[in-house]
């Protein structure tokens, strides 16, 4: 049976093994030009940023769970996190790999930005107008003091 300390480093362990590779696969598959970014061109899909941080720090972090006491990590809590943050990894890598993200063509990415200047152009060129007395808003805002609970 698996008592809660445990649980809390193997829980810990699988999502940080998840969401590594994530974070990459969010902030840096594509570059600026809206391109994906390929390290090793070679392997297609495989060889983007996400997909090879999954499959690189998963095969470490099984290799640490597994052969730890003979590469010198004697705490087993270390040993358990890096196992399980190593089978998330990898697994998320693999996914990554195999589903990559989609590149979004340069002269779409550069119509998005060129139609959302010139939509906040107009709103900046027009002078603002002075508040005035009138003008105060219909309701008063109030603090929420009290909120119905959700029922599902």
């Amino acid at each position: 049976m698996v008592n809660n300390e445990e649980a809390l480093v193997i829980g810990a362990g699988a999502v940080s093994g998840v969401g590594v590779p994530f974070l990459v696969r969010k902030y840096y598959d594509v570059d600026e030009s809206g391109r994906i970014r390929q390290f090793i061109p070679q392997l297609g899909a495989y060889g983007t940023p996400s997909a090879l941080v999954g499959i690189g720090t998963g095969a470490a972090g099984i290799a640490v769970g597994m052969f730890g006491n003979k590469l010198g990590v004697r705490d087993n809590r270390i040993r358990t996190a890096a196992f399980a943050y190593g089978v998330s990894a990898l697994a998320s890598g693999l996914v990554s790999g195999f589903d990559p993200v989609q590149a979004i063509p340069a002269a779409a990415a550069h119509a998005r930005v060129v139609s959302s200047a010139a939509a906040s152009a107009p709103a900046m060129a027009q002078p603002r107008a002075a508040p005035s007395a009138s003008a105060a808003p219909a309701t008063p805002t109030a603090a929420i003091t009290y909120r119905k609970p959700r029922t599902y």
